[in-house]
């Protein structure tokens, strides 16, 4: 029997960081309707100039950082680095956004902008930390 390729266990790894992602995200998952109000767009796009919360702002950043790193890992190689960085990194905008708008709909949650700048940022740290680390 073979074992999976370098590649393919980064894949696994990127698929675990989004499950656990997920799971610390929108747990407990008590999804709701608040107030009749269905407008999870209007409210992460209204948020963006909300002070930001410094440790939730830190804590985003180190979770999306794995995401980052094992997504780039998993990557081909033989893209130009900053192709690797971009694609992953607009996954895990793309990730994060999807996660704010079901916060908009977790009755234990609120969704937040700030929380997408620093996901954002998290996922582009761990990117780029791993193409350029991994290129020597």
């Amino acid at each position: 029997m073979r074992l999976p390729n370098r590649r393919t266990w980064f894949a696994i790894l990127t698929a675990a960081a989004v499950i656990v992602i997920l799971f610390l995200c929108l747990s407990p998952f008590r999804f709701s309707i608040r107030h009749g109000n269905i407008n999870a767009i209007g409210a992460l796009v209204g948020s963006w100039a909300k002070p930001l919360q410094p440790i939730d702002f830190v804590l985003n950043i180190a979770l999306y950082i794995p995401l980052g790193v094992f997504g780039a890992l998993s990557s081909p190689g033989r893209q130009r680095p900053w192709r690797r960085i971009a694609i992953v990194t607009a996954g895990g905008a793309l990730l994060s956004i999807a996660i704010e708008l079901a916060q908009y709909f977790d009755a234990a949650r609120y969704t937040a902008a700030s929380d997408v700048y620093a996901n954002v940022l998290g996922t582009f740290l761990g990117a780029t930390a791993a193409v350029f680390l991994s290129r020597r």
